[in-house]
Formats: structure tokens, sequence, C-alpha cells
């Protein structure tokens, strides 16, 4: 695999960004351990980009292993990074939709919170930075934004 062939010696970037794309394609199970490893190295380093992207994938996992408990905190400071920082190549409501699962079971009044948020930027963005043409696109094309605009209506 083309992880494989990088060198050790190299830019650590060039590790971590591989290794974090290669998650979508592993089992929960696998990707979770594989996703804690990445955070544990990109914590360290203080990339916050990088942890954000990291932890989102990690708290997805989890929850989906039913840890939801285990989630909990991930996803919390994922959402607290996500409040300073920019996602390093993920887009920000794909990681508040991959935090909201774990808020959701473990915290479900924080999870309200996050969502009504989350929601609230989207139609922000739509609004002031998106072309009329392309908003509806926006709106309910992007999985993330169609997801989370749904999820709100069943506050109410």
């Amino acid at each position: 695999t083309l992880l494989a062939e990088l060198p050790a010696q190299g830019r650590r970037l060039s590790l971590w960004r591989p290794r974090i794309a290669r998650l979508t394609l592993l089992a929960d199970a696998q990707a979770a351990q594989e996703a804690r490893s990445v955070l544990d190295e990109v914590a360290a380093a203080g990339r916050a980009g990088l942890e954000i992207t990291a932890g989102a994938h990690l708290a997805e996992r989890l929850t989906r292993l039913g840890q939801a408990d285990a989630a909990l905190p991930v996803a919390r400071r994922t959402l607290a990074l996500l409040e300073h920082a920019s996602a390093d190549n993920q887009y920000r409501g794909e990681i508040w939709r991959q935090c909201l699962a774990a808020l959701s079971i473990a915290d479900p009044p924080a999870a309200a919170q996050v969502l009504r948020r989350a929601v609230a930027w989207i139609e922000e963005t739509a609004q002031r930075r998106v072309p009329p043409s392309f908003r509806a696109s926006f709106l309910e094309h992007n999985a993330a934004n169609r997801e989370l605009r749904r999820a709100a209506t069943r506050l109410h």
C-alpha cells in the first residue's frame, strides 16, 4: 500500500493524512484502533486540524461499536477544538455529524445544543456565502447538511 511505501523518516504530516483518509475503508474496530493511534500522535504534536478529523472518526466508530461513553469525551474535545480551528481535509458539517452520534446517546441535551448551532451555521453559510443557484444543493444534496437539518426538525 501507499502507506507502506512512505519513508518512516519523512514528514509526519505525509504519514498522518493518508492514515486518516484510510479510516473510511476499515471496519469499525480496526478504524477505532487506528484513529486512536493517529489521534494520540497528532494531539501530542499540536496539530488541531488533524486532531479534529481523527477525533471525529474515533467518536463515530466507538459509538457504532456501542461504546458511546468512551466516545463522549472524544466527541466533546473534538467539538471544542472545532470552535477555534478547522478540520484538516474534512467538512465541518461532517465533523458535527460524526460527533453528534455519541452526544445523542450519552448527553442528549448537549447534542441538541450542538445540533442547533450546527444548523444555524449551515443556514447562515447558505445565505451569506453560497450563491442562490447553489443553495438548494448545499442544503439538501450535501449529506451532512441534509442529515443535520433533518435531525434538528425532529427536536421540535
